[in-house]
């Protein structure tokens, strides 16, 4: 009787579709964060420009948006004689609406937070690869606050 072998395999296509889900929320809350931040970002930074008359800043955009995005899920930086830990509350609470609004509005399950875990333990990983300043905290602490941030989330 082919039907039970037909049931095994629709539940293991709802099964990856519910950690595909999960990956896509992760991905889509830190892809609308730091889009969003970074244009901010890079409009501050060309008025900046504009008024000192100087050279364009807009060239820092990218470094600046990954190590506001570390900072802002508690990852503080140094930047030459600058240390700076002090977490930007109004931007972990956005950060952690965008990801509680796309949770609320595609549902996550145990797998789906699994697989989301994963991809923004991976994202938060490439940001620490890119950001230009050095992390006051080792990776691995990067990620485990990066982990906590998510599940608060």
């Amino acid at each position: 009787d082919p039907r039970p072998a037909a049931g095994a395999c629709h539940r293991m296509t709802d099964r990856v579709k519910v950690w595909l889900r999960g990956a896509l929320e992760a991905f889509l809350a830190i892809l609308i964060y730091t889009v969003a931040l970074g244009v901010c970002m890079a409009l501050l930074l060309l008025i900046i420009s504009i008024e000192e008359g100087g050279p364009s800043l807009s060239t820092a955009t990218v470094a600046l948006t990954e190590t506001i995005t570390l900072l802002t899920q508690g990852c503080g930086f140094t930047a030459g004689a600058l240390t700076l830990t002090i977490i930007p509350l109004l931007l972990t609470g956005l950060l952690i609406w965008v990801i509680r609004s796309l949770v609320g509005r595609l549902g996550m399950s145990v797998g789906g937070c699994i697989a989301g875990l994963v991809v923004w333990m991976l994202c938060s990983l490439i940001l620490v690869q890119g950001s230009q300043t050095i992390q006051v905290d080792t990776t691995p602490v990067v990620l485990l606050r990066s982990v906590l941030f998510f599940l608060l989330g």
